[in-house]
């Protein structure tokens, strides 16, 4: 995991101290995730899968586990991003003025019913 997440950081080109931070923070709540998953993974490897079967069951089981921590590498990101988006929003008088275009709320809510509508 350690690996995972500073050399996923040092391909996107950010400073050691930085991909050194990022692990200290994501470690401890992947690593929670990962000792209670692992364990149960490894039980139903050992009682319930064919001896012939049990490579491409850990395989699949490490595809999944692999894609949880892109998430876990991506979660951050997304948040700050969500801030970002929020933070050039200002709200004047019922009304969102962005850098692009200025609606009101009234309308802005409108749109996301009409899409749930349509889904």
């Amino acid at each position: 995991m350690c690996c995972f997440f500073f050399g996923i950081n040092l391909l996107e080109m950010k400073p050691v101290a930085e991909c050194a931070e990022e692990v200290k923070r994501k470690f401890w709540p992947t690593y929670k995730v990962g000792v209670c998953v692992w364990p149960i993974l490894q039980t139903i490897n050992f009682f319930f899968i064919p001896e012939h079967n049990r490579v491409v069951y850990v395989s699949f089981c490490s595809l999944i586990w692999t894609s949880f921590l892109a998430y876990m590498k991506a979660l951050e990101a997304k948040k700050k991003e969500n801030e970002l988006t929020n933070d050039n929003k200002i709200i004047h008088k019922g009304h969102i003025v962005s850098n692009v275009n200025a609606e009101p709320i009234n309308q802005i809510e409108d749109k996301s019913k009409r899409l749930s509508v349509i889904r």
